[in-house]
């Protein structure tokens, strides 16, 4: 199981021999500085709304005046001008609404992301079997793509070492006796 991104630290939740379950919980990731983004994003977003708004209102405003000049236009009270300025506050108007919906996509669309990338940010078992490594220590800083743990199925696995004066004595299909302490099921 890999980090997706680059973290501050990692909190294992798992101890190697551990039995886990497909989607279990193996460790999760510091994501302090993601919530911080979803957080800003999440205002950004309120403030691209309060834009549209704003900018409704601007538009709706504008049509009176528009409507106003046109008609003094028409009546000959009005000058042409008057009419082509009023005009171009509606289109200001409109355009300003169009860049605020614009915005709060965009916004929507980033909160999207750092909610999914905040998902990842909690490492699951992709399937059910047994801790037989764990490469990241408790609050030590895990770098993208980089293993965490790693979880086998199947039987039992295990990793010895021969002493390099002993090296020689042992070949490959030798049998060899084994002894393990036992392990605490606590």
């Amino acid at each position: 199981v890999t980090a997706p991104y680059t973290s501050a630290s990692a909190t294992v939740l798992v101890k190697l021999g551990d039995n886990v379950t497909k989607g279990q919980v193996l460790a999760r990731l510091d994501d302090r500085v993601l919530r911080q983004e979803l957080d800003a994003a999440k205002a950004q977003l309120k403030t691209a709304r309060a834009q549209i708004n704003q900018a409704q209102v601007d538009k709706r405003g504008a049509e009176v005046v528009l409507a106003r000049e046109t008609s003094a236009e028409k009546a000959g009270v009005g000058s042409h001008a008057d009419t082509m300025a009023a005009r171009q506050a509606v289109d200001r108007a409109a355009a300003s609404i169009t860049f605020a919906i614009a915005t709060a996509e965009e916004r929507t669309t980033k909160i999207g992301q750092l909610q999914e990338h905040l998902r990842e940010m909690t490492l699951v078992s992709p399937i059910a079997g047994s801790v037989s490594a764990i490469y990241a220590q408790n609050g030590a800083r895990v770098e993208e793509g980089r293993s965490v743990i790693r979880v086998i199925s199947g039987g039992v696995f295990v990793k010895f070492a021969i002493p390099a004066d002993k090296a020689g004595s042992v070949k490959s299909g030798d049998t060899v006796d084994l002894r393990l302490d036992r392990r605490s099921e606590t």
